[in-house]
């Protein structure tokens, strides 16, 4: 049991931390400097051949693709180490020049991305945390859900906000920590507003326009803490009260 355990905890590691990268031989490495555009800004070797949707280039090695940077780094600096990923110094994500590339750990190559810009969250505003980086930086919970509805025969599981577009251009343009606090303000000047009405010193109207000013706070919020668990938890409560209505 113990040796199961083992394996099976050493295949998630694999999986977490990207396949080995085999070193390439004379052949494969001239067919790699065959793709490579030594004249790039910066000094970048600018990949040319097939780029992936996250923006890194990919290559072709027995039958097997492998990430074109991590291919670089393995050729002309050496082994990457276990559970490491390869930054790229001059974060440009095509570039394959080992000069531009270092080995550094996961949560370090997060804190990296989001210090220089790079993006924060998924395209439906998950935060890219360490902890919810995949290795290729794609959104662990967008891939969890995936899953789930791949196991249900469902496409989508995560319900769809029609608003979601909105609310993923506020963030970008404002970021998160002024929208959190912006959500403070707002769930204030709601509560104020139902004191004020307790006492008839304003209308129904004043009331839902600060409802409805919560309630675009609260579709942001939805997206920073993760839409999944927030519906997750949305389900929870609602059956709650479902049984306390029923008593």
């Amino acid at each position: 049991m113990n040796d199961i355990s083992e394996s099976v905890t050493a295949v998630k590691a694999r999986i977490r931390n990207g396949k080995p990268v085999p070193e390439m031989d004379i052949k494969q490495t001239d067919r790699f400097l065959s793709h490579v555009d030594r004249s790039g800004p910066n000094g970048c070797w600018e990949w040319t051949s097939t780029i992936a949707p996250n923006g890194y280039g990919r290559m072709f090695l027995d039958k097997q693709q492998y990430a074109a940077h991590r291919l670089s780094y393995r050729k002309f600096k050496g082994i990457i180490p276990d559970g490491f990923q390869i930054d790229h110094l001059c974060k440009n994500t095509k570039c394959v020049n080992p000069d531009h590339l270092e080995a550094v750990s996961r949560t370090e190559n997060v804190h990296r991305s989001s210090a220089t810009g790079m993006r924060k969250t998924c395209k439906r505003g998950h935060l890219l945390t360490p902890e919810n980086c995949r290795p290729n930086r794609s959104c662990r919970i967008c891939a969890n859900a995936r899953e789930r509805g791949y196991s249900k025969g469902k496409r989508n599981v995560t319900p769809l906000d029609p608003h979601e577009g909105i609310f993923r251009t506020a963030l970008a343009k404002w970021g998160h920590t002024t929208q959190i606090d912006m959500a403070v303000e707002e769930a204030a000047e709601l509560i104020q507003a139902l004191q004020h009405h307790r006492r008839c010193r304003c209308t129904n109207e004043d009331v839902a326009g600060e409802i409805a000013d919560m309630t675009i706070m609260c579709g942001q919020m939805r997206l920073i803490f993760g839409a999944d668990l927030v519906d997750a938890k949305v389900q929870e409560k609602l059956e709650r009260l479902g049984r306390r209505l029923a008593a």
